[in-house]
């Protein structure tokens, strides 16, 4: 049985798109991590210098630089585990999201209320105009999905 639509797909097919670009960007983060991981102690040690010179108003970034420091091996492997999970977390969402399953309409709500909530922690603690349009961009999906989430219910008498 398949699931009467009260929208047409191209919203959906957005969301996805945006998805596959954090994707991409998150496989970026963790093939950078693994690489700096492969090179050693001074290779890190000037990267993140070289990082928090270029941007010096991040906060992440300079807290990256204070903490190239402390950063061993095991961290390096994590975060490059992790931003590689992450990858692939955010290309299987956006694939649902591109064949309209409802999981991954589910799935996407969930993501946007966490971004919202770390957003906001975030923008508290150092706003930036980037943060905030992210934030954004984040409710806007939020509520689009709460909306077609909706309207399926009741088209479909649930």
């Amino acid at each position: 049985m398949s699931l009467k639509r009260p929208y047409p797909p191209c919203g959906l097919r957005i969301i996805a798109i945006l998805r596959i670009i954090r994707g991409v960007l998150a496989a970026i983060f963790s093939i950078l991590v693994f690489s700096i991981y492969a090179r050693g102690d001074l290779w890190r040690h000037v990267t993140l210098n070289f990082i928090s010179t270029q941007v010096a108003n991040d906060f992440l970034v300079r807290w990256l630089s204070e903490m190239g420091y402390f950063i061993d091996d095991w961290h390096l492997l994590f975060a490059g585990t992790v931003f590689g999970l992450l990858a692939c977390i955010r290309f299987f969402e956006a694939l649902g999201l591109w064949f309209e399953k409802r999981w991954a309409e589910w799935f996407s709500l969930f993501n946007c209320f966490v971004y919202i909530g770390l957003g906001i922690i975030y923008f508290l603690h150092e706003s930036n105009l980037l943060v905030a349009i992210i934030m954004l961009v984040n409710i806007f999906i939020a509520i689009y999905l709460v909306r077609i989430l909706r309207k399926t219910n009741k088209l479909n008498g649930a």
